[in-house]
């Protein structure tokens, strides 16, 4: 009941203060649709950060596998893709890029774009340090060992920071179910105690 007069009153006020800047209802509608679309590309982006920091240590430790058994970055980058599951947001964008490499003569510059483009450091440093290593003759090995220790590290405090949020999750669910239940039972014996006196009177 209370409800509808304060949505009018909001919307009274939303439309005076609409007036008073000139703002027409479409300007309005493609402010609030354009915020809702930056929110919605900010929570994917937070959603495959959150997947690339999963699964970026088992793409790594086939990596490392792949270059153990063919000795050449570019194929064990096509060895690791191939092993990755399907909707793997990584393996997927890598295969990409590898595809694109294939009509060129340098092949890495699709890896940097598809590095770029999800937006992890710790990818884009890798394969940096990789097109160095390779140019150069440094030790990839090590390269890859080191680099999968350090994404497996960041795993870890990704998963111990899910699990300090979980209590306050669950607790966030629980307490609306739970508060009724706790209000009711605190005035029971009032209302219980009223009823008696009313029914005795």
């Amino acid at each position: 009941m209370l409800i509808t007069p304060i949505l009018l009153i909001l919307l009274a006020g939303g439309i005076l203060i609409a007036a008073a800047y000139g703002i027409t209802p479409r300007q309005a509608w493609r402010s609030v649709r354009g915020r809702v679309e930056a929110l919605e590309e900010l929570q994917r982006r937070q959603a495959r950060r959150q997947e690339l920091v999963r699964t970026l240590p088992d793409f790594l430790g086939n990596l490392l596998l792949g270059y153990g058994v063919r000795g050449q970055v570019l194929e064990a980058f096509e060895f690791a893709a191939r092993l990755g599951w399907p909707g793997d947001t990584l393996c997927a964008a890598v295969s990409g890029a590898l595809r694109q490499g294939r009509l060129r003569s340098d092949k890495y510059p699709p890896l940097h774009a598809m590095a770029t483009d999800l937006a992890d450091p710790l990818l884009t440093d890798l394969l940096r340090l990789l097109q160095q290593a390779e140019e150069e003759g440094g030790d990839i090995t090590s390269i890859l060992e080191s680099y999968l220790e350090h994404a497996y590290q960041r795993k870890a405090t990704q998963l111990l920071e899910q699990a300090k949020v979980l209590p306050l999750k669950l607790l966030g669910i629980t307490v609306p179910l739970l508060l009724p239940t706790l209000i009711i039972t605190m005035l029971s014996p009032f209302l219980y105690a009223a009823a008696q006196i009313w029914i005795g009177g």
